[in-house]
């Protein structure tokens, strides 16, 4: 007996049935559930001056985004050229950094790629995005109320094809229940707690608001839908933060999946699974589930992107903005640099800054407690900056020589660390390389 046929859903929705003014509801409707503005609207009315700007929105943190939305059949590298410099070219109002063209035509097409790059080059000071006809359809596949409201009930179930819970459960689909949920939960914490240190607070600038955010507060800081990116220099204290940060949002009932970037090999559905799979034994997509149904916040926390291999890193950011539209997830990134993002990942960008002196003391402190001699004095410390190399230096205070410098900080510890290996010699080489590299890349700074 022969299997049935696949049947599929339809991949693009028919754009050109909206009206020019269904169009520009539409892009105000993304602005606030894809781009989680807090408030998006249309600028001015026909026949008035808009800088080409046809929809404006705004967020709880960070400047304003504004929109063009072009109702047309095709779409071309001058279009695109045209669009951009009329913006660009103009007032600029609402002090706006990024500019989203919106389109109904289709834009896969080398020419504009190529000319969107070179915009991109032209005008680093604007986050410049394009969404076509196929960028549309799947942001709204994943928002059946959307697709009901600009195109009908019957395009709404044939394009999104939604099944309930109880479909799914009838399906025979793995669930996961309020219990596995928490087991999960307490699971990875008690895995977190393991060996980590204490987060002495350090300084979060916010590069466009100018907001300061303490590090122990960050998780406090998130709300569903801000996201965020966390930069700095090497031995910053980045990882350490978004640990602390996973801990505090698993506490306060958010699901918490934790990627460090380096895990990652070019499937993003893998890597999670990978994540959870030593706290719970179901997949991540059924945890999320779970969490949706419960509607509980989902974050993803994405840890050192810088260390996810070259030829994958946007590869990884674009998967990463896929499944959080599907999901509805909250993303926090942390990176030595910040990294360009889709629209859909777009949010609050902050640089951690470093110790200032209050900072220093309470590192010292903080790490050389367990230690049962004193020291070191902060007069012994002037030639170190980061968080990772205060930290090191309160812990080997016993073999660090007065005014020790970076390299005597590495020579002690690979030292304390030959103490416990039956092949010092071996080890002595191992050890070297990624310490020094740490300690240099913190030298050379953001």
């Amino acid at each position: 007996m022969s299997s049935p046929l696949t049947t599929t859903a339809p991949l693009l929705l028919h754009m050109q049935e909206l009206t020019w003014e269904a169009l520009e509801h539409l892009v105000v409707a993304l602005a606030v559930q894809v781009d989680q503005a807090v408030e998006a609207r249309p600028f001015g009315r026909n026949g008035q001056a808009q800088d080409g700007i046809d929809v404006v929105s705004f967020f709880a943190s960070g400047p304003a985004a504004v929109y063009q939305a072009k109702k047309y059949e095709r779409f071309t590298a001058s279009d695109l050229r045209k669009a951009v410099l009329t913006y660009a070219n103009g007032c600029r109002p609402f002090g706006a950094r990024r500019l989203v063209i919106v389109t109904t035509a289709d834009v896969r097409d080398t020419k504009v790629d190529l000319e969107l790059a070179r915009l991109r080059g032209q005008h680093q000071e604007l986050v410049i995005d394009l969404w076509g006809r196929q960028q549309l359809s799947d942001m709204l596949f994943t928002l059946p109320d959307l697709v009901r409201r600009f195109f009908g009930e019957n395009t709404m179930q044939v394009f999104c094809r939604p099944l309930s819970y109880q479909e799914k459960q009838a399906d025979g689909a793995p669930t996961a229940d309020r219990l596995e949920l928490e087991n999960y939960s307490t699971s990875l914490d008690m895995y977190l707690r393991g060996d980590l240190h204490e987060l002495v607070p350090l300084t979060l600038a916010d590069q466009d608001s100018g907001e300061r955010v303490p590090s122990a507060e960050l998780a406090a800081w998130l709300r569903p839908g801000r996201h965020v990116q966390v930069v700095g220099a090497s031995g910053a204290g980045k990882s350490h933060t978004l640990t602390h940060t996973a801990l505090g949002l698993l506490h306060a009932g958010w699901l918490a999946i934790l990627l460090r970037a380096s895990v990652y090999e070019g499937h993003l559905g893998d890597s999670l699974d990978e994540c959870v799979s030593p706290f719970s034994p179901h997949d991540a997509q059924t945890l999320v589930e779970a969490a949706r149904q419960r509607q509980l916040p989902i974050v993803l926390l994405v840890d050192a992107v810088n260390e996810c291999p070259s030829r994958l890193q946007e590869r990884l950011i674009q998967q990463i903005s896929s499944w959080r539209l599907r999901v509805g997830a909250t993303v926090v990134i942390s990176s030595q640099e910040f990294v360009r993002v889709p629209a859909a990942l777009v949010g609050a960008r902050l640089r951690t800054a470093d110790p200032d002196p209050q900072q220093r003391t309470a590192l010292l402190r903080s790490y050389r407690a367990d230690q049962e001699v004193d020291g070191p004095d902060e007069e012994d410390c002037a030639a170190f900056d980061t968080a990772f190399e205060l930290s090191l230096a309160a812990q080997l205070a016993q073999r660090l020589p007065p005014g020790a410098g970076r390299a005597a900080l590495l020579e002690a510890h690979v030292g304390e660390q030959l103490q416990h290996t039956p092949q010092p010699t071996v080890t002595r080489q191992v050890l070297h390389r990624p310490v020094e590299s740490e300690l240099y890349r913190a030298r050379r700074g953001p």
